[in-house]
């Protein structure tokens, strides 16, 4: 019987926050984070900038150790390892990041799902496609009074992606492209945002955060059940 967790520990991060986009995520975290948080919380970001490019950064405003990075759940300091939440939609990985010591080693541990992950089996044979924008998935931002939530649309199939690419491109001079995504891909998509739009002859939507269930009228987050009923076989 295979395992259905993985770890990685990746150890020795440099501070080398030399790109615009790196220290404008670090600026704007100054009044979220702790003093003792915030040399950690750049390697982190450095880290997953190096593995990912851009992604959604977010926080929970009631607990300052906690943190989100597209679908990585980051807590920070001596945190309870929550293995658990690689059991939801919401969660590719769970990131301890211990605070930084002379001592050392300085690093960061990383849980995700190996491949017997309930999860990952369930949807190892899925695939959708979903528009990039310059090598990255076209996230929507959805705006409503002071609150923000991010979609990102998926399609059944590439006829309608491609078809929903030059609808883009008429409305707004967009000049996006077609790409798909199977298995642990499909899954850090989900993971990476609020809401998940699914084409097919309509439109379903599914609520992957707390913030999702708001923006879609729900009352709880969509269940891996509902969404493989969406996508299909």
């Amino acid at each position: 019987m295979g395992l259905a967790l993985q770890v990685t520990i990746s150890f020795g991060y440099r501070h080398n926050l030399g790109s615009l986009n790196k220290g404008l995520m670090i600026c704007s975290c100054k009044n979220l984070i702790v003093h003792e948080q915030q040399s950690v919380m750049q390697l982190v970001i450095e880290y997953f900038e190096q593995q990912s490019g851009r992604a959604l950064w977010g926080k929970e405003w009631d607990d300052k150790s906690r943190f989100r990075f597209g679908g990585a759940q980051i807590l920070v300091g001596k945190p309870r390892v929550e293995v658990e939440l690689l059991d939801r939609l919401f969660c590719s990985s769970v990131v301890i990041a211990p605070h930084l010591s002379r001592r050392g080693p300085n690093g960061l541990w990383i849980l995700s799902r190996a491949a017997n992950h309930p999860l990952e089996q369930a949807f190892h044979s899925r695939k959708l496609y979903y528009l990039r924008d310059q090598g990255c998935p076209n996230v929507i931002v959805e705006i409503d009074g002071w609150r923000t939530a991010y979609s990102l649309e998926l399609f059944r199939s590439r006829e309608f992606a491609e078809e929903r690419a030059i609808e883009e491109k008429d409305a707004f001079g967009a000049d996006l492209d077609v790409s798909a995504a199977a298995g642990s891909d499909l899954l850090g998509l989900i993971a990476a945002v609020d809401v998940i739009d699914i084409y097919d002859i309509g439109i379903s939507r599914f609520p992957i955060s707390i913030d999702g269930t708001i923006f879609c009228g729900e009352a709880q987050l969509a269940s891996a059940d509902a969404l493989l009923a969406a996508i299909g076989i």
